[in-house]
């Protein structure tokens, strides 16, 4: 089971502290799941039109 954000918003890079919370939130929840792995995939597949600067927050 990966992270796939809390709200599900489409993210545009504009905001990288924001999407850290709403990843760490969702995470929150899922920790306790025995298959909880730290797998992320963006919302709507948005990496490719995210800041550079979201992809290295959530792969770090």
């Amino acid at each position: 089971m990966g992270n796939h954000s809390f709200s599900h918003q489409y993210f545009t890079g504009k905001n990288p502290e924001g999407l850290m919370a709403d990843i760490l939130r969702c995470e929150a929840l899922l920790s306790d799941y025995p298959d909880f792995r730290k797998l992320f995939r963006f919302s709507f597949l948005a990496a490719g039109q995210t800041a550079e600067a979201v992809t290295k927050c959530v792969r770090s």
